[in-house]
């Protein structure tokens, strides 16, 4: 089965974890860039699952590149799971209060700091969470949004430290971590794609 990848905020680089862990798990891919008109790709192709990633880093949502299409989620008959920037852009579409990094952003304290943290988190009852332990462990960064503050149909799964981590929202997973730097992350997108 085809997985396809939207190539999403970063043009400069290819998302090759996300790329290997897919091919890990014998899916294919198929990538087209968050420059074209993805939305009318996405309508007119046959893959039914779709991932809009880019590479983790600290400011990729800033970019222009990002515009995210909410017309995307009128297509009921295909499923998404949005990743880092791409989660960001559709909650602040929805108007969801961002709280920005706790991490001291002199320039020294900066480079000397990871914007990376290892984070674990409870699961819940969700079919997404299935044949995975109580605690899952994932890789994030520090900013997020008010998980008591959510708006625009947004569905909380979890949260650390008072942010979203996962939430569902229409036919889309959003996760502000990158699933396919953990183990446990690589289940989720298995149980998302079965």
């Amino acid at each position: 089965m085809f997985i396809g990848i939207v190539n999403f905020c970063d043009q400069n680089m290819v998302p090759t974890k996300l790329i290997h862990s897919l091919i890990d798990m014998d899916y294919k891919v198929a990538m087209i860039s968050s420059k074209m008109d993805y939305y009318e790709i996405i309508k007119k192709s046959p893959i039914q699952y779709w991932i809009f990633s880019s590479l983790p880093k600290e400011n990729s949502s800033r970019s222009s590149d990002c515009a995210i299409n909410m017309k995307i989620f009128q297509l009921k008959a295909k499923s998404f799971f949005m990743i880092g920037p791409a989660m960001e852009k559709v909650l602040l579409e929805l108007k969801n209060d961002y709280v920005p990094s706790n991490v001291n952003k002199t320039r020294k304290t900066r480079k000397k700091k990871s914007f990376w943290r290892p984070h674990t988190f409870n699961t819940t009852s969700h079919v997404l969470f299935r044949n995975m332990k109580k605690n899952m462990k994932v890789w994030s960064m520090d900013r997020g949004f008010d998980a008591s503050k959510v708006k625009g149909g947004v569905k909380v799964m979890n949260q650390y430290d008072g942010k979203i981590m996962t939430a569902a929202y229409k036919n889309a997973i959003l996760t502000q971590y990158y699933p396919f730097e953990s183990e446990d992350g690589r289940q989720i997108i298995l149980n998302w794609l079965s």
